[in-house]
């Protein structure tokens, strides 16, 4: 949801620093360089790390460069800690590019998994050669068959026929139309009924057709070949309510879907402060600690649908999330996005083009230009943006599906000065791989690889510490437990490692951040009302980074309410 507060952390200096300040400095600049070169070819590792106090046995001449270290400190945060550096526990671009795979995940867990058709395995009593001496109880059998998925007695059926004199060819074609359908040859099998159809004016070929075309996704032209069985001749009433049933199914697919969600929230760390207290040399120091809050969180998605020919269609997806603190408005945030493009889709496969709008909002803690506002309750917009995300995602047989995307978006953000950090372009790719290993159980997992490039490379003559590279890697298991009446779990867990180009705030080494985080969340079908779906989450996040003000470290508890309309 909203990036994390980049605010420069509380200080403390002992009386004896401020004293320093008040200190003549020219007597010392030749040694002050000599002692700063000196600093800075020597490494801050892990073993080897310089800490200076200022204690009462500290020497003029120490009180004074401490004093500069400190007023370099403070300068540089004037850039860095409009940097320092988003270390985003919540990142709702990075979420917004896999939530509609994610969602489909989760509605298909809740589903019965499905079957694929078996052989006739029954012993056969008659032969082929028996069968062609009989024409016409060789052609009624193929006839019923075609209603039926065994496609390996339709084919044999077929063939069979096929030696007999004077055969049907429509129902010939019907059949190796149909023997198409079996081998997954969907296509295949459409253009054949296509062909018939252009010359054989028959309401069954034509609603075999129609029921094809629906199978893959073709919406529009299912429907038309439906409205002209209708017209052709009058149905029996149990093929009209089929049929019924099939063009309603085509307008759901094409009308508007929302989705709204809100939930109690309750935040160990609303302000995002430090996991615990820290010094840095010994003079630049935060008593920051943690904030607990109780908010709403909300959500709201859209989508629709417009079919075109074929498998083309045109799509409108947007989505709205944030939350309200109570009596803590200052940290507020929200995050829109909204997508509109193209998309081609058949039974196993969707391709889409959409270029999208984003927008981020927080409240004033997020602002160095605005006052603390803990009552407000609309958030202001932090910054925006818009791209382009490229997505395919493929079904391999009943068990297997994969999702890919790609991403690139431009951000601006409203304040000049993170602006100037912060504005650049994030390119991100993401891909995913869902295993339905029962009916009732689906493991996924998934690897994002992130960068941020910002539009000024450079400020003030250093590399500018925004710009970043982030791989992740996820892992998701869906059960439905059967013997608890109909509970749906979902465990969530990733981790993701962060490295920031250039040199961070009061360091001469870069930003390595690593990041983890665990999501459960537990509903029950029988506890639905009115199609309002309740549910319990709860997530923990944690970020370890080589510098101190990175590190965060907090828990969240919310119960949701969903429902779909």
């Amino acid at each position: 949801m909203s990036e994390i507060k980049t605010k420069q952390p509380a200080l403390y200096v002992d009386e004896k620093v401020q004293a320093a300040f008040l200190g003549d400095f020219s007597l010392y600049r030749k040694k002050m360089k000599a002692i700063l070169k000196l600093n800075a070819k020597i490494p801050l590792s892990k073993h080897n790390r310089i800490f200076l106090m200022m204690t009462t046995h500290t020497t003029p001449f120490n009180r004074t460069i401490l004093t500069i270290l400190l007023f370099g400190g403070l300068l540089s945060s004037h850039v860095a800690h409009a940097n320092d550096n988003p270390t985003e526990l919540k990142q709702p671009a990075d979420s917004a590019q896999q939530k509609s795979w994610l969602n489909q995940l989760n509605q298909q867990a809740k589903q019965p998994a499905p079957q694929s058709g078996s052989a006739n395995t029954s012993p056969n009593h008659v032969t082929d050669a028996d069968l062609i001496k009989q024409p016409a109880l060789l052609a009624q059998l193929l006839q019923q068959a075609l209603n039926t998925p065994e496609t390996e007695l339709i084919q044999s059926l077929a063939n069979a026929y096929r030696q007999t004199e004077n055969p049907d060819a429509l129902l010939l074609a019907r059949a190796d139309g149909m023997v198409l359908r079996g081998q997954n040859r969907l296509s295949d099998a459409i253009a054949a009924y296509e062909r018939i159809v252009q010359t054989h004016n028959d309401t069954r070929t034509r609603l075999d057709l129609a029921a094809m075309q629906f199978e893959n996704k073709q919406w529009r032209d299912a429907d038309q070949q439906f409205e002209s069985a209708k017209q052709n001749e009058a149905l029996p009433d149990a093929v009209l309510h089929n049929v019924a049933r099939y063009q309603n199914a085509i307008a759901q697919q094409q009308a508007w879907q929302f989705e709204a969600g809100i939930s109690p929230i309750r935040n160990q760390n609303v302000n995002d402060a430090p996991e615990k207290p820290y010094c840095l040399y010994g003079i630049y120091c935060s008593t920051t600690r943690p904030i607990k809050a109780t908010g709403i969180g909300y959500s709201f998605d859209f989508a629709k649908q417009y079919s075109l020919r074929g498998n083309h269609s045109l799509v409108l997806r947007g989505q709205v999330s944030g939350t309200h603190y109570i009596n803590h408005a200052q940290y507020n945030d929200a995050f829109l996005r909204v997508l509109a493009g193209w998309q081609w889709q058949d039974k196993t496969r969707t391709i889409g083009v959409l270029p999208f709008y984003q927008a981020q909002f927080s409240g004033s803690d997020n602002f160095d230009s605005k006052p603390t506002q803990s009552g407000r309750v609309l958030p202001y917009m932090l910054a925006h943006g818009n791209g382009l995300q490229l997505n395919y995602a493929q079904q391999y047989g009943t068990r297997w599906q994969s999702y890919h995307s790609l991403e690139g978006y431009r951000t601006f953000y409203r304040e000049t000065a993170r602006a100037q950090k912060q504005d650049g372009w994030t390119h991100s790719t993401y891909h995913s791989l869902a295993f339905r290993a029962t009916s009732n159980m689906t493991w996924f997992t998934g690897y994002q690889y992130s960068r941020f490039a910002p539009k000024n490379r450079d400020l003030a003559g250093s590399r500018n510490n925004a710009a970043f590279q982030r791989h992740a890697i996820s892992l998701g298991w869906l059960q439905r437990w059967q013997t608890l009446g109909g509970l749906n779990s979902r465990v969530v867990y990733s981790y993701a490692k962060r490295r920031y180009s250039g040199i961070a705030t009061l360091s001469n080494e870069a930003q390595r951040n690593h990041e983890t985080s665990l999501q459960l969340a537990l509903s029950h079908d029988k506890l639905q009302y009115r199609g309002l779906q309740p549910s319990l989450n709860v997530q923990f996040n944690r970020i370890r980074s080589n510098r101190p003000w990175a590190q965060r470290k907090s828990h969240t508890v919310y119960l949701g309410l969903d429902k779909s309309f």
